[in-house]
């Protein structure tokens, strides 16, 4: 099984990524790109500037799991079963509001209590059919 940690191969890799450039510019103006098909005259579509890093190691964090800890890394792998899952086709059939708030007051309740949160929000979800 692919979510499975004993099932998981060890998979580093290097790859190229591409970094936002750490510019002056930031310091006087935020961040911007304009997602219209035209701009208005003089303005350029964006502001970022970026660097491309080679050989950037990426390591396979599912081997590492005593390594990670949202105190250390910013995030950590949770396991949860869930009592209340929709199918690919639940979301495909129109059922998505009935279906997918169900689930996502789960994970939010999830979530409260193992962070002893008072409020937590989930602001976006994706269905992924990659597995």
């Amino acid at each position: 099984m692919a979510g499975d940690p004993s099932f998981a191969k060890t998979m580093d890799l290097k790859a190229s990524l591409i970094f936002l450039k750490n510019s002056p510019v930031y310091a006087r103006e935020k961040l911007y790109e304009i997602w219209l098909p035209e701009t208005p005259s003089g303005i350029p579509k964006t502001n970022c500037e970026f660097n491309t890093h080679n050989s950037v190691p990426i390591l396979d964090a599912r081997t590492r799991r005593n390594d990670i800890g949202l105190d250390k890394s910013g995030f950590t792998f949770l396991e949860h079963h869930s009592s209340f899952l929709p199918t690919s086709q639940d979301l495909l059939d129109g059922e998505r509001p009935k279906q997918l708030s169900g689930y996502l007051n789960e994970t939010v309740n999830f979530i409260k209590s193992l962070l002893n949160a008072d409020d937590v929000i989930c602001f976006d979800w994706r269905v992924s059919d990659a597995i």
